[in-house]
This record gives structure tokens, sequence and C-alpha cells, in this order.
């Protein structure tokens, strides 16, 4: 009797597991160690943005978004409904906007934006939750800079000014028509 019971234990703490792993694709956890040794822990989530309209045409209006502000998506996942463009690289200005308002990286010695000397390289994902017909889309923008006369190992963590986010949810309203 005893044997029968371990393996429906096991199919319970699987699934289980299974279902508590499944990652916020709008999440990202950071740690980050000092020169003295001492960690810090951040955790970003996703700008939240509602929609009263059906979900698949969120969806339909989330792509077209993305590429109406010029993030051609290279990540688009339907099951997960999740849209991405990943390692995108920005130098000076992006969309009209420079990309020291964009993003704040910290000032050079002279006190310019860092981001405005080297380039900056974003991921924008927004992940589609909520009810059916009234469905959260969130955003999330990660980007570090490479300071000019840097190589890749010499990238310096930005901040998003939530610019982009906001570009996106205007244009999701647009195609939606304002609803």
């Amino acid at each position: 009797m005893t044997t029968t019971r371990i393996p429906l234990l096991v199919s319970a703490i699987a699934l289980i597991a299974g279902c508590a792993s499944t990652p916020s694709a709008t999440q990202s956890n950071t740690a980050i160690v000092d020169a003295g040794g001492r960690v810090t822990r951040t955790k970003e989530v996703g700008i939240p943005f509602r929609y009263e309209a059906a979900r698949d045409e969120v969806w339909a209006a989330l792509l077209s978004a993305y590429r109406d502000v010029g993030l051609e998506p290279d990540v688009i996942d339907t099951d997960g409904n999740v849209v991405a463009r990943t390692r995108l690289p920005m130098r000076r200005v992006f969309n009209g906007s420079r990309v020291s308002q964009l993003f704040s990286c910290g000032d050079t010695p002279t006190g310019s934006p860092v981001a405005d000397a080297g380039q900056v390289v974003a991921s924008v994902r927004s992940q589609i939750g909520g009810e059916f017909d009234h469905p959260v889309v969130s955003t999330l923008v990660d980007a570090y800079v490479i300071p000019d006369g840097g190589g890749s190992s010499t990238g310096l963590r930005c901040g998003s000014s939530g610019t982009i986010e906001g570009w996106i949810d205007a244009k999701v309203k647009q195609r939606l028509g304002a609803r």
C-alpha cells in the first residue's frame, strides 16, 4: 500500500513545482556585488496598462505597436502572451528622442549623460495578463550602456524613464480606437 502512495505524492510535488516555476516575462531580478562584497538584490516589474478590449484585439494591437515605435519584435510567444525586442543597440537618438531622455545611466566626469556618450543596448518585453475582456499589458525595459572606449564587460546598468513603455501604451490605445 505504501508503494502506491509514493508515485502519487511524487506526481503531486512535480505538478506544484512546475506551476510555481513559471516566471513572469516582465520581472527582472538582479544581484549587484559592490567592491566591499556587499550584495544588493533588486526586483523590477513591468509598468502595467489596462485595456477595455478583448485579449485577442489587444494582442494584435500590441504587435503592431512594437513595430510602430521601431521595435521589430524578435520574440513572439503566443502561448505565454509575450512579445519582445531583445538586445536593440541605440546610439544618441532613438525614435526621435535622445537616448538620455529614455534612459538614466549616470553622468560622465564632465557631467554629460553617459547614455549619450556610448551605446545603449535595450531589451523591451511585454506580457498580457488579467481578465479576457480587461487585459493588462505589463511592459519592462532593461538596458545597459557601453561607454565609448569601453568593452562589453564595462557595461553600466541603466534605468528606464518610462518613455518607451508610454509609447507602446499610446500606440496600443490608438490601434484599439482609444477605448
